[in-house]
């Protein structure tokens, strides 16, 4: 069986071949890699990966909802509505126009002055 390719160090940190690797933390850890003279290789939690997956994928869903969400209520707005007390359709975009509107008014035609 072979022995690992490294060595424990005082304060907590591995010794990789002829690299001390730094102390990890509650966030990540150092692992020997490239063989028995290798580097100290940097790796993340299991959790805290599994953390971002499930973040990141949230964040994505509630984007993919959103977008759903709009483009079903701009569709609503464009489907023609249908008057149901007379059965007949009519333009949901016509407003008509307000109480103190000011009509232009062609003032050449008029003879009476």
């Amino acid at each position: 069986m072979c022995a690992p390719n490294y060595l424990p160090y005082s304060n907590g940190g591995i010794i990789c071949g002829l690299t001390i690797c730094p102390d990890e933390s509650i966030f990540h850890y150092y692992y020997c890699c490239y063989g028995l003279l290798g580097a100290c290789c940097f790796y993340l939690r299991t959790w805290l990966i599994i953390l971002l997956m499930v973040i990141s994928l949230s964040l994505i869903l509630c984007g993919v909802a959103a977008a759903i969400a709009a483009f079903s209520r701009n569709r609503q707005r464009r489907l023609p509505t249908m008057d149901t007390t007379t059965n007949t359709e009519y333009d949901i975009h016509y407003r008509p126009p307000r109480e103190h509107t000011v009509y232009y008014t062609d003032h050449s035609r008029d003879r009476s002055l």
